[in-house]
């Protein structure tokens, strides 16, 4: 468990530090703009809160291949994650 805390503050930072490079900052900015926790974040995209920072951890993906292997990895819906960072083919070419 103390792992997890650990990994969820390194995912946090490392949204923070570099939002435009790890899905931590994908989650955080979307969370704000719709008012939602991380636990609420986690819900929606059917993921234990304490393992947030699995997803949080990955690179932004670039295609929809690239979503949907990081959706499997982290053991989140891929259609709820592909609403969350939206389109990785239009955004991040």
């Amino acid at each position: 468990m103390a792992d997890d805390a650990l990994l969820g503050r390194a995912s946090r930072r490392a949204g923070e530090r570099y939002p435009h490079v790890f899905v931590a900052g994908a989650l955080a900015a979307y969370g704000r703009a719709h008012g939602l926790d991380e636990a609420a974040v986690a819900a929606l995209l059917g993921v234990p809160p304490d393992r947030l920072w699995r997803l949080g951890l990955c690179r932004l993906p670039r295609n929809p291949a690239e979503l949907a292997r990081v959706a499997a990895h982290a053991g989140a819906d891929p259609l709820a994650l592909a609403t969350v960072l939206g389109d990785p083919a239009n955004d991040r070419a």
